[in-house]
């Protein structure tokens, strides 16, 4: 345990348990759970961490990633991307919650359960070869406006001491839950009116969730604050996320997250992005087989068209072209937008374009960026999305 000075105290705790030992024509939806921003915001971290270790040590300025620990406890080999699993996010919560209600840190949760137990207890399958391991920290007394840095400190709490670090970059782990409990809490008689409870509860299991298989995984979200990183808020759910084979898809969660499963095998997946609004988006991605994959989609960066690489002129110096890769000739074709239903054409070589609203059965000029459809006026001229 150690004491931050003013307004909040941080408390960590580990614990490590381990045991021995095709495409369909119809696709499923596959459900990792319902992360809230904070929580997907806590597995970005983690798996940042999995992807360089070594970045990431030097991030919160350690030396040794073997720090307190036996020599070559962890390797700086990248480790592959932890997927949530619905059973471990919510026994990481229920046993959150439960530190809260009753104003303890332990790994001992209800009824004297070990993590293991909660795991099963909660639905986790452990089966063939498995392991578990839990990790625990609270953040007491944090005010308003700390609430990503409230993450950003367990995360960086969680790293620096050894055992939890061996936890967070385990090569043998490939699923996660992190459940975060908010709530007054009591410690040597002080009270804590809002504080952050957080679980890690870390597994691999020959039976979970879909045997013999890996995932794909990330997160689609919209870089609103340019830091190049998944921040709370900027999520987008609702995107639905399809290879061309296999036997699932996935949607991304409220928080933007999103996993599936992709077999055994090597192999390179075209996977299709799609829906609330988003312009339909083909990703290749090579799945070297015996690992998850991680695979972000960034609104505005990735769903951005090269125009020049497909355009071609057409009428008075007009290029245009839709997100089919079809052009057409505005001032004699009638266009329908897939984003907003609405149809177009151009009264002169100006620029001026016009949509036509069939709900309302009126012409409007716009100059509202409608990104299923770009225009160009001329070849050096920049390019207008409609």
């Amino acid at each position: 345990m150690s004491v931050r000075p003013q307004f909040h105290l941080v408390l960590v705790c580990f614990a490590l348990f381990l045991s021995g030992s095709r495409t369909d024509a119809v696709q499923s939806a596959y459900y990792q759970g319902d992360p809230t921003d904070w929580e997907q915001y806590l597995l970005e971290l983690v798996n940042r961490a999995r992807a360089d270790p070594i970045a990431e040590a030097s991030r919160y300025g350690l030396a040794d990633l073997n720090e307190g620990l036996t020599e070559g406890a962890i390797t700086s080999a990248p480790k592959q991307p932890l997927v949530l699993n619905p059973f471990l996010i919510v026994s990481s919560r229920a046993h959150s919650q439960w530190m809260v209600d009753n104003d303890t840190f332990s790994h001992l949760g209800q009824d004297n359960t070990s993590p293991t137990q909660r795991m099963i207890d909660f639905g986790y399958p452990l089966e063939g070869s498995w392991g578990t391991g839990e990790n625990i920290a609270a953040f007491l007394g944090w005010k308003s406006g700390q609430r990503t840095s409230t993450i950003n400190f367990h995360h960086e709490g969680l790293f620096l001491s050894a055992d939890h670090r061996e936890n967070i970059l385990g090569p043998e782990f490939d699923e996660v839950g992190i459940g975060e409990a908010i709530g007054a809490y009591v410690l040597d008689g002080s009270e804590y009116p809002v504080s952050s409870l957080m679980t890690q509860n870390f597994g691999f299991s020959g039976g979970s969730p879909v045997p013999d298989s890996h995932f794909l995984t990330g997160v689609v979200y919209e870089d609103l604050d340019g830091n190049g990183f998944y921040t709370p808020g900027e999520g987008v759910g609702g995107i639905e996320i399809v290879p061309d084979s296999g036997s699932w898809f996935a949607v991304t969660s409220s928080s933007g997250g999103y996993a599936f499963p992709v077999g055994l095998g090597p192999k390179t997946l075209e996977v299709v992005f799609s829906g609330n609004g988003l312009v339909t988006t083909i990703k290749s991605v090579d799945l070297p087989g015996g690992t998850n994959v991680k695979l972000d989609f960034v609104i505005g960066v990735d769903d951005v068209v090269d125009p020049f690489s497909l355009a071609v002129p057409q009428t008075e110096d007009w290029y245009s072209l839709d997100w089919f890769g079809l052009f057409t000739q505005p001032e004699s074709s009638w266009v329908y937008n897939s984003k907003s239903g609405f149809r177009f054409h151009s009264l002169s070589a100006s620029g001026d374009l016009y949509f036509f609203n069939p709900y309302t059965g009126t012409w409007a000029w716009s100059s509202t960026s409608h990104p299923d459809i770009l225009y160009q006026l001329g070849e050096n001229a920049g390019w207008v999305g409609y």
